[in-house]
C-alpha cells in the first residue's frame, strides 16, 4: 500500500462514512531519548497527533496518564478523554506497569485478557468496543514479548481473541508487537485474520530502522493512510515514534 500524505488523501467520504484517527505509542515510561522522564512531552506529542483513540505501552504510572489526558481534553475534542488501564504487573516500587487505551469515544464493551507466557514478563490485551458518530468498531491494544517463541504463542492467542469477539464490525489492532521481521511466521498468523498492512519503521525514534509498532485493520480496505509521527518533539519524548493511521468507518 503506498503511503500518502493525509492532506493528499482528502477524498469525499461515501454516504454514511466517517474518518477515524487511531495511533499506537510506546512511551517508554515517559522517559525520552535524553534520559529525562517528562510526561508533559508525551502529552504534547499526543496533542500533535490529535487521535480519537490511542494505545499506549510501557505506562509506568496510570495516575500520571489520567492526569496527563485530563490536561489534554481542551486541546483536541470537546468530549472528555478517558484512560482504560491495562496493567500487566507491579514493578519493584509496587507501581502498576502495562498498557492503556486513551479515547474520547463512547465505550460499549471492555474485555481484558492475559496472554502471559510462563517465565516471561506478563503481557495482556485490552479489547474494547467503541463508537464514533454511532458507527461501531473494535480496538485491541497490546505489547508482545521480546523472544520469538514467546511472541509466536502470544500472536496465536491474539488471533484467537480477535475471532472470539465481534468480527462483523471494523477491527483495529494497535500495539508494539516487538516483531522486527515483517514476514515472520508469527506475524502471518495475524495477517490471516486481519489482512496485510504496511510495515513502517518506528524504532529507534531518532533513526527508525525497525517496524516494531503496528496498526492492523480489518477490513484492510478501511485503512486510508498510515505513517509515523516524526515531529522534533516526538523524536525526543520516547525511544519509539508514534504510529498513526486514518481509518474509514462505514455503516453496514
Amino acid at each position: 500500500m503506498p503511503l500518502k500524505n493525509p492532506a493528499e488523501n482528502a477524498v469525499p467520504l461515501e454516504c454514511g462514512a466517517i474518518s477515524l484517527r487511531a495511533a499506537t505509542y510506546n512511551i517508554h515510561g515517559f522517559v525520552g531519548t535524553d534520559g529525562c522522564r517528562r510526561p508533559d512531552r508525551i502529552r504534547r506529542v499526543l496533542e500533535e497527533i490529535k487521535a480519537d483513540v490511542v494505545a499506549l505501552q510501557e505506562v509506568d504510572c496510570f495516575e500520571t496518564t489520567v492526569k496527563m489526558t485530563s490536561q489534554w481534553i481542551g486541546n483536541i475534542h470537546s468530549c472528555p478523554f478517558k484512560t482504560i488501564a491495562g496493567p500487566t504487573f507491579l514493578r519493584s516500587s509496587e507501581a502498576p506497569f502495562g498498557n492503556a487505551v486513551v479515547t474520547h469515544l463512547k465505550m460499549d464493551d471492555l474485555r481484558k485478557v492475559a496472554i502471559s507466557v510462563p517465565g516471561k514478563e506478563p503481557r495482556g490485551i485490552i479489547d474494547v468496543s467503541l463508537r464514533k458518530d454511532g458507527l461501531p468498531f473494535r480496538v485491541l491494544a497490546t505489547h508482545l514479548g521480546l523472544k520469538w517463541a514467546e511472541r509466536k504463542e502470544q500472536m496465536q492467542r491474539l488471533k484467537e481473541q480477535i475471532m472470539a469477539g465481534p468480527t462483523d464490525v471494523p477491527v483495529i489492532l494497535l500495539g508494539d508487537l516487538n516483531e522486527p521481521f515483517p514476514y515472520s511466521r508469527a506475524l502471518r498468523q495475524l495477517r490471516c485474520v486481519m489482512g496485510p498492512t504496511p510495515a513502517i519503521p518506528s524504532f529507534p525514534a531518532m533513526f527508525p530502522l525497525f517496524a516494531l509498532d503496528r496498526i492492523l485493520v480489518r477490513p484492510p480496505s478501511a485503512l486510508q493512510w498510515i505513517g509515523t509521527h516524526r515531529s522534533p518533539l516526538a523524536r525526543r519524548a520516547s525511544d519509539h515514534l508514534p504510529l498513526k493511521a486514518e481509518i474509514l468507518l462505514t455503516a453496514r
